[in-house]
Protein backbone atom coordinates (compact mmCIF):
# COMPACT_ATOMS: atom_id res chain seq x y z
CA UNK A 1 0.00 0.00 0.00
CA UNK A 2 2.70 2.85 0.48
CA UNK A 3 4.53 1.84 -2.52
CA UNK A 4 1.38 2.20 -4.51
CA UNK A 5 0.64 5.45 -2.53
CA UNK A 6 4.26 6.82 -3.73
CA UNK A 7 3.55 5.52 -7.08
CA UNK A 8 0.23 7.63 -7.11
CA UNK A 9 2.22 10.62 -5.56
CA UNK A 10 4.99 10.99 -7.92
CA UNK A 11 2.35 10.41 -10.62
CA UNK A 12 0.45 12.99 -9.34
CA UNK A 13 3.42 15.06 -9.33
CA UNK A 14 4.32 14.42 -12.87
CA UNK A 15 0.85 15.57 -14.17
CA UNK A 16 1.61 18.83 -12.00
CA UNK A 17 4.56 19.23 -14.03
CA UNK A 18 3.49 18.62 -17.39
CA UNK A 19 0.47 20.68 -16.66
CA UNK A 20 2.35 23.22 -15.28
CA UNK A 21 4.72 23.12 -19.06
CA UNK A 22 1.93 23.04 -20.83
CA UNK A 23 0.71 26.60 -18.87
CA UNK A 24 3.97 27.88 -19.28
CA UNK A 25 4.06 26.85 -23.20
CA UNK A 26 0.47 28.48 -23.75
CA UNK A 27 1.50 31.67 -22.06
CA UNK A 28 4.87 31.64 -23.96
CA UNK A 29 2.58 31.16 -27.07
CA UNK A 30 0.41 33.86 -25.87
CA UNK A 31 3.19 36.66 -25.01
CA UNK A 32 4.46 35.48 -28.48
CA UNK A 33 1.38 36.17 -29.90
CA UNK A 34 0.66 39.39 -28.22
CA UNK A 35 4.24 40.50 -29.23
CA UNK A 36 3.64 39.82 -32.81
CA UNK A 37 0.49 42.04 -32.52
CA UNK A 38 1.86 44.49 -31.09
CA UNK A 39 4.28 44.59 -33.18
CA UNK A 40 2.17 44.67 -36.32
CA UNK A 41 0.12 47.84 -34.78
CA UNK A 42 3.54 49.41 -33.95
CA UNK A 43 4.07 49.15 -37.31
CA UNK A 44 0.51 49.61 -38.86
CA UNK A 45 0.95 52.78 -36.31
CA UNK A 46 3.91 53.94 -37.61
CA UNK A 47 2.94 53.56 -41.21
CA UNK A 48 -0.10 55.69 -40.35
CA UNK A 49 1.71 58.41 -38.53
CA UNK A 50 4.40 58.74 -41.89
CA UNK A 51 0.65 58.52 -44.23
CA UNK A 52 -0.86 60.73 -41.88
CA UNK A 53 2.71 63.19 -41.74
CA UNK A 54 3.00 62.97 -45.65
CA UNK A 55 -0.66 63.92 -46.09
CA UNK A 56 0.38 66.53 -43.44
CA UNK A 57 3.37 68.09 -45.85
CA UNK A 58 0.92 67.64 -49.08
CA UNK A 59 -1.43 69.62 -47.44
CA UNK A 60 1.11 72.36 -46.31
CA UNK A 61 2.43 72.14 -49.24
CA UNK A 62 -1.11 72.73 -51.10
CA UNK A 63 -2.00 75.70 -48.96
CA UNK A 64 1.69 77.26 -48.98
CA UNK A 65 0.69 77.41 -52.59
CA UNK A 66 -2.45 78.41 -52.07
CA UNK A 67 -1.32 80.92 -49.58
CA UNK A 68 1.85 82.29 -52.11
CA UNK A 69 -0.95 82.28 -55.29
CA UNK A 70 -3.03 84.38 -53.05
CA UNK A 71 0.06 86.54 -51.87
CA UNK A 72 0.87 86.68 -55.39
CA UNK A 73 -2.89 87.54 -56.81
CA UNK A 74 -3.23 90.33 -53.46
CA UNK A 75 0.32 91.86 -54.28
CA UNK A 76 -0.83 92.57 -58.57
CA UNK A 77 -4.43 93.30 -56.78
CA UNK A 78 -2.71 95.94 -54.69
CA UNK A 79 -0.15 97.47 -57.52
CA UNK A 80 -3.16 96.95 -60.02
CA UNK A 81 -5.82 98.95 -57.13
CA UNK A 82 -3.18 101.24 -56.08
CA UNK A 83 -2.12 102.17 -60.06
CA UNK A 84 -6.06 102.78 -60.58
CA UNK A 85 -5.77 104.90 -57.51
CA UNK A 86 -3.26 107.18 -58.61
CA UNK A 87 -5.37 107.57 -62.14
CA UNK A 88 -8.47 108.23 -59.97
CA UNK A 89 -6.78 110.61 -57.98
CA UNK A 90 -4.55 112.16 -60.50
CA UNK A 91 -7.64 112.63 -62.99
CA UNK A 92 -9.54 113.93 -60.16
CA UNK A 93 -7.11 116.34 -58.93
CA UNK A 94 -7.16 117.42 -62.71
CA UNK A 95 -10.94 117.42 -62.57
CA UNK A 96 -10.33 119.25 -59.05
CA UNK A 97 -7.97 122.13 -60.76
CA UNK A 98 -10.08 122.33 -63.28
CA UNK A 99 -13.04 123.15 -61.02
CA UNK A 100 -11.29 125.46 -59.31
CA UNK A 101 -10.15 127.65 -62.22
CA UNK A 102 -13.66 127.76 -63.34
CA UNK A 103 -14.90 128.50 -60.09
CA UNK A 104 -12.33 131.52 -59.58
CA UNK A 105 -13.22 132.52 -63.01
CA UNK A 106 -16.89 132.54 -62.35
CA UNK A 107 -16.28 134.23 -58.55
CA UNK A 108 -14.07 136.89 -60.63
CA UNK A 109 -17.15 137.11 -63.09
CA UNK A 110 -19.54 137.68 -60.27
CA UNK A 111 -17.67 140.53 -58.11
CA UNK A 112 -16.46 141.71 -61.47
CA UNK A 113 -20.57 142.55 -62.01
CA UNK A 114 -21.04 143.34 -58.11
CA UNK A 115 -18.48 145.74 -58.39
CA UNK A 116 -19.84 147.57 -61.43
CA UNK A 117 -23.51 147.12 -60.10
CA UNK A 118 -22.84 148.34 -56.80
CA UNK A 119 -20.63 151.45 -58.51
CA UNK A 120 -23.80 151.91 -60.50
CA UNK A 121 -25.94 151.17 -57.89
CA UNK A 122 -23.86 154.15 -55.84
CA UNK A 123 -23.52 156.32 -58.89
CA UNK A 124 -27.40 155.83 -59.39
CA UNK A 125 -28.12 156.69 -55.87
CA UNK A 126 -25.93 159.34 -55.98
CA UNK A 127 -27.59 160.88 -58.82
CA UNK A 128 -30.82 160.44 -57.43
CA UNK A 129 -30.15 162.22 -54.05
CA UNK A 130 -28.62 165.00 -56.03
CA UNK A 131 -31.82 165.04 -58.39
CA UNK A 132 -33.48 165.19 -55.31
CA UNK A 133 -31.56 167.75 -53.35
CA UNK A 134 -31.18 170.12 -56.73
CA UNK A 135 -35.70 169.55 -56.91
CA UNK A 136 -36.00 170.10 -53.55
CA UNK A 137 -33.62 173.15 -53.57
CA UNK A 138 -35.57 174.52 -56.76
CA UNK A 139 -38.69 173.60 -55.04
CA UNK A 140 -37.86 175.88 -52.18
CA UNK A 141 -36.09 178.54 -54.37
CA UNK A 142 -39.22 178.74 -56.51
CA UNK A 143 -41.36 178.67 -53.38
CA UNK A 144 -39.35 181.42 -51.90
CA UNK A 145 -39.33 183.38 -55.17
CA UNK A 146 -42.98 182.64 -55.67
CA UNK A 147 -43.55 184.66 -52.09
CA UNK A 148 -41.70 187.06 -52.79
CA UNK A 149 -43.00 188.14 -56.25
CA UNK A 150 -46.82 187.64 -54.03
CA UNK A 151 -45.71 189.81 -51.68
CA UNK A 152 -44.06 192.24 -54.30
CA UNK A 153 -47.19 191.95 -56.35
CA UNK A 154 -49.53 193.18 -53.61
CA UNK A 155 -47.50 196.07 -52.48
CA UNK A 156 -47.97 197.03 -56.22
CA UNK A 157 -50.16 199.51 -57.08
CA UNK A 158 -52.83 198.92 -59.83
CA UNK A 159 -50.15 201.05 -62.49
CA UNK A 160 -47.74 198.96 -61.47
CA UNK A 161 -48.81 195.67 -61.91
CA UNK A 162 -50.00 196.91 -65.36
CA UNK A 163 -46.82 197.42 -66.58
CA UNK A 164 -45.85 194.66 -64.94
CA UNK A 165 -47.94 192.86 -67.10
CA UNK A 166 -47.27 194.45 -70.35
CA UNK A 167 -43.39 193.73 -69.72
CA UNK A 168 -44.10 190.19 -69.20
CA UNK A 169 -46.28 190.71 -72.73
CA UNK A 170 -43.67 192.03 -74.62
CA UNK A 171 -41.27 189.48 -73.19
CA UNK A 172 -43.52 187.09 -74.83
CA UNK A 173 -44.53 188.64 -77.68
CA UNK A 174 -42.00 187.18 -79.95
CA UNK A 175 -43.01 183.85 -79.15
CA UNK A 176 -47.02 184.64 -79.48
CA UNK A 177 -46.37 185.96 -82.83
CA UNK A 178 -43.61 182.78 -84.08
CA UNK A 179 -46.31 180.50 -82.83
CA UNK A 180 -49.00 182.52 -84.97
CA UNK A 181 -47.70 182.69 -88.10
CA UNK A 182 -46.10 179.25 -88.17
CA UNK A 183 -48.91 178.35 -90.61
CA UNK A 184 -47.70 180.85 -93.26
CA UNK A 185 -44.27 179.03 -93.15
CA UNK A 186 -45.27 176.24 -95.91
CA UNK A 187 -46.91 178.25 -98.36
CA UNK A 188 -44.69 179.94 -100.89
CA UNK A 189 -46.95 182.25 -102.04
CA UNK A 190 -50.34 183.30 -103.43
CA UNK A 191 -51.11 184.34 -106.58
CA UNK A 192 -55.07 185.22 -107.56
CA UNK A 193 -56.54 185.43 -110.76
CA UNK A 194 -59.97 186.97 -111.79
CA UNK A 195 -60.71 184.90 -115.21
CA UNK A 196 -64.22 185.29 -116.21
CA UNK A 197 -66.59 182.27 -117.21
CA UNK A 198 -64.45 179.98 -114.68
CA UNK A 199 -67.52 179.16 -112.15
CA UNK A 200 -67.05 182.16 -109.82
CA UNK A 201 -70.64 182.61 -109.68
CA UNK A 202 -73.22 180.63 -107.91
CA UNK A 203 -73.55 177.82 -110.50
CA UNK A 204 -72.00 175.08 -108.63
CA UNK A 205 -68.70 175.49 -109.37
CA UNK A 206 -65.89 173.85 -107.67
CA UNK A 207 -66.00 173.75 -103.68
CA UNK A 208 -69.00 173.48 -103.74
CA UNK A 209 -69.55 175.95 -101.13
CA UNK A 210 -70.24 178.48 -103.67
CA UNK A 211 -66.88 179.93 -103.34
CA UNK A 212 -64.15 180.05 -106.15
CA UNK A 213 -60.38 178.42 -106.26
CA UNK A 214 -59.25 182.25 -105.04
CA UNK A 215 -61.60 182.43 -102.57
CA UNK A 216 -60.10 178.72 -100.98
CA UNK A 217 -56.66 180.04 -101.21
CA UNK A 218 -57.18 182.76 -98.94
CA UNK A 219 -59.07 180.98 -96.50
CA UNK A 220 -56.53 178.21 -96.10
CA UNK A 221 -53.87 181.34 -95.37
CA UNK A 222 -56.19 183.18 -93.17
CA UNK A 223 -56.84 179.96 -91.41
CA UNK A 224 -53.31 180.83 -88.92
CA UNK A 225 -55.49 184.11 -87.89
CA UNK A 226 -58.00 181.13 -85.23
CA UNK A 227 -55.90 182.37 -82.41
CA UNK A 228 -56.32 186.24 -83.47
CA UNK A 229 -59.04 186.94 -81.39
CA UNK A 230 -57.87 185.61 -78.13
CA UNK A 231 -54.14 187.40 -78.65
CA UNK A 232 -56.40 190.75 -79.30
CA UNK A 233 -58.43 190.45 -76.61
CA UNK A 234 -54.76 190.12 -74.25
CA UNK A 235 -53.70 193.45 -76.03
CA UNK A 236 -57.09 195.19 -75.43
CA UNK A 237 -56.76 193.73 -71.38
CA UNK A 238 -53.48 195.83 -71.43
CA UNK A 239 -54.59 198.85 -73.23
CA UNK A 240 -53.43 198.40 -76.86
CA UNK A 241 -55.69 198.43 -79.85
CA UNK A 242 -55.22 196.98 -83.52
CA UNK A 243 -55.19 193.84 -85.22
CA UNK A 244 -51.60 194.47 -86.64
CA UNK A 245 -49.21 192.56 -84.90
CA UNK A 246 -46.37 195.26 -85.84
CA UNK A 247 -48.38 197.94 -84.42
CA UNK A 248 -49.36 195.83 -81.28
CA UNK A 249 -45.81 195.20 -80.50
CA UNK A 250 -44.95 198.87 -81.04
CA UNK A 251 -47.24 200.23 -78.92
CA UNK A 252 -46.30 197.26 -76.28
CA UNK A 253 -42.54 198.85 -76.36
CA UNK A 254 -43.80 202.11 -75.91
CA UNK A 255 -45.72 201.67 -73.16
CA UNK A 256 -43.56 199.11 -71.59
CA UNK A 257 -40.64 202.13 -71.58
CA UNK A 258 -42.80 204.86 -70.23
CA UNK A 259 -43.97 202.02 -67.42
Amino acid sequence: AGQRADVAREKALKDQEAERAQIQAREAVERARIAADRAVDEERIARERQIEALEIERRQAVELAEQQRAIAFAEQSKLQSEAQAAADQARAKAVAEEERVFTARDTETAERRKRVEIVQAEAEAEASRIRALAARVRHEVEAEGLTLMNTAANLLTPEARQSALRRQLVDKLEGIIRESVKPLERIEGIRVFHVEGLGGGSGGGQGGNGGNVADSVVNSALRFRAQAPLIDQLLREIGVQGGDVGQAAKALLERGEQG
